[in-house]
């Protein structure tokens, strides 16, 4: 469950059957996406703009043969509407039926993270993304299984990630 940054009754979570919102502090939900083919979803919201994870596909098997795959919609209309983003289709790699995370700067709507076995970035909405920490060398900076993703309240520019390998710390915003 993901609180709206401008409204504080306003409710989303997500769940094998699809997205909800509540409008009345979580009295009632209303189905705003449905995700039929969806085994996990993650949520993410700040000033009313909405992201979410879908782990779509098969899981057998992290390591031995999944076909898994993320995709990532987005919503600036509380989700009345939802665009698909392609540059994240399988941002979180055979990880994402165990480990996944979409998560926002809570300072713009434009800072988008997204992990599952590497972890990626966007500072664009998700018109691109980079990847900044991969599983593979050289670049293993961090361990993969990505499942949460925290901000500071006091630095920005200060990023927390739990992963199943421990929790990492970033002092330049990732």
């Amino acid at each position: 469950v993901v609180i709206d940054t401008i409204t504080a009754f306003t409710l989303y979570r997500a769940c094998d059957s699809g997205i909800w919102k509540s409008g009345d502090a979580g009295g009632s939900w209303t189905k705003i996406l449905e995700n039929p083919s969806a085994s996990k979803s993650r949520l993410a919201v700040s000033s009313g703009t909405l992201y979410v994870g879908l782990a779509t596909g098969t899981y057998t098997n992290a390591l031995f043969g999944s076909s898994v795959n993320g995709e990532v919609y987005k919503s600036t209309t509380s989700g009345a509407s939802w665009t698909d983003i392609p540059s994240a289709h399988g941002f979180c790699g055979a990880q994402c039926a165990v480990s996944m995370v979409v998560a926002l700067h809570p300072s713009t709507t434009r800072q988008l993270f997204l992990g599952g076995v590497d972890s990626s970035s966007s500072s664009n909405s998700g018109v691109t993304i980079s990847t900044y920490a991969s599983f593979d060398p050289p670049n293993m900076v961090m361990h993969s299984g990505q499942n949460a993703v925290a901000f500071s309240t006091s630095n920005s520019s200060l990023i927390y990630a739990g992963t199943d390998g421990g929790v990492y710390k970033s002092v330049n915003g990732g």
